[in-house]
């Protein structure tokens, strides 16, 4: 008996368990292909650089007063292309350091951008992907 009821235990845990993980599979799913594949109506902005960012999501706007209270290396926003960028957690693995980024948290940073710091390079391909990442939002014009 004692078998028995360990055994229908068992395999109730594992249905559970199983529902679970493939449920929560699924939403994980359905976010990635929500960001991954826009529906008919997004529209896209493409930047001079061509840095594209998904619009099908409400845009939040800042104000270059507000944009500017973001302006140390623990809080720092960049304004690029008139778009909002929270590189906080990026500056201490910036490949050309903390310093390349610190002089323009808060600022416009277009040209230092498109320019690496005024040396007259342009960034990787990986690197506009990965300013992506931190969009935030647009600035109010």
């Amino acid at each position: 008996m004692k078998k028995t009821v360990f055994a229908v235990v068992a395999i109730c845990t594992l249905i559970l368990g199983g529902v679970f993980v493939i449920g929560f599979l699924q939403k994980q799913l359905k976010e990635s292909i929500t960001v991954t594949q826009p529906t008919n109506n997004t529209q896209s902005n493409t930047t001079p650089n061509n840095i594209t960012q998904n619009t099908n999501q409400a845009v939040t706007v800042y104000t270059m007063a507000e944009i500017a209270k973001h302006a140390s290396e623990n809080n720092c926003w960049l304004l690029i292309n008139d778009k909002v960028y929270d590189v906080t957690k990026f500056i201490t693995v910036h490949p050309g350091g903390v310093s390349q980024i610190i002089p323009y948290c808060g600022k416009e940073a277009t040209k230092a951008f498109e320019t690496q710091g005024g040396r007259n390079r342009t960034h990787s391909p990986t690197a506009d992907e990965m300013l992506k990442d931190y969009y935030i939002g647009d600035v109010s014009q």
